[in-house]
């Protein structure tokens, strides 16, 4: 967990020399954290080059004490569309592939995860900071597979709601 959130302050400060878009509504890549009942790392960019069409990588960790420990990678494809005539508030619809690992502290295997995760959410680019902020709905649909098993799970509404708090780029 320190590593993570090093790698991440470390991230932040090398981002710093990178010229931020400031004073537009819309951006084509921004960095910053995913933060839910599995916070992690998101990166957001433009999909060739479009500013309705983005790709969405986060990187998660969760950890229960002496329960158990997860780390997951998610790749959303989102379409963006504009609100009304409200600057930098987009909503966005997608979907993607996830997969991961978990690790379980008592006498349990194992697993490895992977299903795919539709989301829908609201998009906000501020127009004077270089500040983007995501709130969205993600219910993912993951296959288990442990020694013995393989199940299907289907997390709880409360889990599914996502805030992403970015950096933007350019």
């Amino acid at each position: 967990m320190k590593k993570l959130l090093s790698l991440f302050i470390a991230c932040f400060f090398l981002m710093s020399g990178v010229q931020a878009q400031e004073g537009s509504s819309s951006y084509q890549s921004a960095i910053g954290l995913h933060l839910a009942d599995q916070w992690g790392l998101t990166y957001k960019m433009g999909f060739q080059g479009s500013e309705s069409t983005y790709l969405d990588f986060i990187g998660t960790f969760q950890s229960e004490k002496d329960l158990y420990t997860s780390f997951g990678l998610i790749a959303l494809y989102e379409l963006h569309k504009n609100i009304g005539k409200v600057d930098g508030l987009r909503w966005y619809v997608g979907a993607g592939p996830n997969v991961g690992f978990t690790s379980f502290d008592a006498d349990i295997d194992s697993q490895i995860y992977f299903g795919i995760t539709p989301v829908a959410g609201l998009d906000y680019k501020f127009k004077k900071l270089p500040i983007n902020v995501s709130l969205d709905y993600k219910p993912n649909l993951s296959l288990y597979a442990g020694e013995f098993d393989v199940d299907f799970f289907w997390k709880p509404v409360d889990e599914l709601i996502n805030l992403s708090v970015r950096y933007t780029l350019k």
